[in-house]
């Protein structure tokens, strides 16, 4: 979908994305007496709620939004398809919202987002469920048009493979997407690439890892993931994914977050980030604990070693630390802080990272944010946040609820909500 394709709708002042110089103005929380269709971007007839928002931006002020749109009445948490939504102006105005279905009537969820080749390109998981809730014939799909959906996994994988922990980046010209993949009792992460949208070439990377992030810039590709035994494992390319090169970032005997790290590429510079807790947790499986703080690491030869690291502590519990570079330089930290359902100081917020690792104090920019569930349950997908930069300003993307009361009782929505980042 080209975004010249795109009709403009007006969000609305209270949304209006800010620039460099201008004075910050932030979206007030939502709640019953300060709703307002001018301040959610993600509200559809076709879903109930919206949750996992994703973004990505170029530098010439480009923005696009994707989010799994759910259905099933309120607190539905069934999938129906993905909904993507573009900018051309910084999130000033909005086109309007498309559909990405998966064939065949598959659910739909972990969309990602990535400019290739001019487009808004979208991936994202399609499944069904049995009679349990147990996800199967599963397959990664990628499309920028709606009408024209491709399959990302190879046709060749093994029978009742499955897939999860998507993630997708682009170089321009070369789109890649990384996900997990479990065959009988094996699982590992695996990169997919195109240089056409048509057709794509899998490589596995690893054998036992998870939650894979990918990040590329020209020639060079980065992908991260969480291995459970040796921690935050980085396979880095400098000739488009051809070869790799591996290394384990996280410190030793650090007690990792069971959740994806960010990173982004800068030239010859690789920053990556993750959470971490102080003390060692008994593990749950199917569980992500929130972090303490988060590193953040810099590598000046691709993501070959690592020279400089920083901690982000805002002084509550952390989840889904994601990156966005701006073209100033400056790095940007996005994080959802709090610690469990109803939590009253949780919020969205985001710390500036230097050049040098140094980190500024984190602050909050949507507060209060009131969680539906358990954040330490991984099947709540809710909790994501989405960080984009374009040439002047960081896009944060946050899933926040409205609560309604009626005769019939109280319910919640979820929609997704846009904050905008200034310069300081």
């Amino acid at each position: 979908m080209h975004l010249k394709d795109l009709g403009k709708i007006i969000v609305g002042a209270g949304a209006v994305v800010v620039v460099a110089g201008q004075a910050a103005k932030l979206l007030p929380r939502l709640d019953a007496d300060s709703i307002g269709e001018d301040r959610i971007v993600s509200r559809a007839r076709e879903s109930s709620g919206e949750i996992a928002p994703k973004l990505a931006a170029t530098g010439k002020g480009d923005v696009a939004l994707a989010w799994t749109a759910l259905r099933g009445g309120k607190g539905g948490d069934v999938g129906t398809h993905i909904g993507a939504r573009a900018s051309r102006d910084r999130g000033a105005t909005w086109g309007e919202i498309a559909r990405f279905v998966s064939p065949d009537g598959r659910q739909s969820a972990e969309p990602g987002v990535a400019f290739f080749r001019g487009e808004a390109t979208y991936t994202w998981l399609g499944f069904r469920r049995g009679p349990r809730g147990e996800a199967f014939d599963a397959s990664v799909y990628s499309a920028s048009d709606p009408a024209r959906v491709v399959r990302v996994n190879p046709a060749s994988d093994p029978p009742g493979s499955s897939y999860a922990q998507l993630a997708s980046a682009s170089a321009g010209d070369r789109l890649y997407v990384a996900y997990r993949r479990v065959s009988g009792s094996s699982s590992g992460v695996v990169l997919a690439a195109t240089d056409d949208g048509a057709a794509f070439e899998a490589q596995s990377l690893s054998d036992g890892g998870e939650t894979p992030a990918v990040c590329a810039q020209g020639d060079r590709v980065v992908v991260a993931w969480l291995d459970p035994a040796a921690g935050v494992t980085v396979a880095a390319s400098e000739n488009r994914g051809k070869t790799f090169t591996r290394f384990v970032a996280s410190a030793y005997r650090e007690h990792l977050s069971r959740e994806a790290p960010s990173c982004v590429v800068d030239g010859a510079d690789v920053f990556l980030a993750y959470g971490a807790q102080d003390g060692a947790l008994a593990a749950v499986p199917g569980k992500v604990a929130p972090s303490d703080y988060v590193a953040v690491l810099r590598s000046h030869d691709g993501g070959k070693t690592t020279l400089d690291r920083s901690t982000v502590r805002p002084g509550t519990k952390m989840l889904h630390p994601t990156l966005a570079l701006r073209s100033s330089g400056a790095l940007d930290l996005a994080y959802l802080a709090g610690a469990s359902e109803g939590d009253p100081r949780g919020h969205f917020g985001v710390a500036r990272v230097s050049s040098t690792g140094q980190s500024r104090p984190a602050r909050s920019l949507h507060a209060p944010t009131v969680f539906a569930t358990d954040r330490a349950d991984m099947a709540w997908g809710g909790d994501s946040v989405g960080l984009a930069a374009t040439d002047q300003l960081s896009i944060g993307a946050v899933v926040d609820t409205l609560v309604e009361s009626s005769d019939a009782g109280s319910g919640v929505e979820r929609h997704i909500v846009i904050v905008p980042i200034a310069e300081e």
